[in-house]
């Protein structure tokens, strides 16, 4: 019974929290309160679209993971068993995050980010915890979609923190506005470039190609070409090929 509660609470809090940001996105792409609404993602003129891409994406392979959680077989499953009430309170968190985010609360939403950060950091280290078999299945509408949900949280978390600091320095500790922003954004793209030379996550790697490739198209649009992105970007992907190689050959010889 505890375990029929759980399973249907899950899939009801998904449920609910992708209709809010499914409410959220529409209004961005097609109300005049677009600017009220991007105040709630501080980061890099990226345009919305990319930004929301991702969230949809994320939005289908939560929906997967409700559903496969809400299957009879998987009643019974030890790690779904342990993480469903910390995915529920993170889905939870991500509501508030948007709603607070529609009414251009920034700082007040950026705990709420932060809070769904750290429950799915607790929940991918639950999931990968002991050797197991996984099955495809479980794969596709679990592992994939918790740990895509993971790394976006992780490059939202720091764009966000990282712009609203810059974004509440009025001074530029001396610097021109323009040229304290320049660096700024240098600094952003620095952090991200090391973590995805330093770390073994293809799924983070795709995000960062995605939404630079937002970022470039966005300022292209301005008559102005971005080398320094276009650079990053280029590297970014030469890493993701050769990473991708190096886990091909593993498997392989696995």
């Amino acid at each position: 019974m505890k375990n029929n509660l759980r399973q249907f609470v899950v899939f009801f809090s998904i449920l609910s929290t992708v209709m809010v940001q499914l409410f959220v996105i529409s209004l961005e792409m097609t109300s005049a309160t677009a600017e009220k609404l991007y105040a709630y993602l501080p980061v890099a003129p990226i345009q919305s679209y990319f930004i929301y891409s991702v969230w949809i994406i994320i939005d289908i392979g939560l929906s997967a993971y409700a559903i496969f959680q809400l299957l009879p077989r998987q009643r019974e499953n030890p790690w779904l068993q342990k993480t469903g009430y910390w995915v529920v309170v993170s889905v939870f968190a991500n509501s508030i995050y948007f709603l607070l985010g529609f009414a251009g609360q920034s700082w007040l939403a950026l705990p709420f980010l932060l809070v769904q950060l750290f429950i799915l950091l607790f929940v991918n280290q639950i999931m990968h915890s002991g050797p197991r078999k996984v099955s495809i299945n479980e794969l596709l509408t679990s592992y994939i979609p918790i740990r895509l949900y993971l790394d976006w949280l992780i490059f939202t978390s720091i764009t966000s923190i990282i712009y609203l600091l810059s974004f509440q320095s009025t001074s530029g500790f001396g610097l021109a506005i323009n040229i304290w922003f320049t660096y700024i954004r240098i600094a952003l793209f620095l952090i991200l470039f090391f973590i995805t030379i330093t770390g073994h996550d293809i799924i983070f790697n795709l995000i960062i190609i995605w939404t630079l490739l937002g970022i470039i198209i966005t300022i292209a649009m301005t008559g102005i070409i971005p080398w320094f992105m276009i650079i990053i970007e280029g590297l970014v992907i030469l890493f993701t090929v050769f990473q991708f190689i190096l886990y091909r050959k593993k498997h392989n010889n696995d």
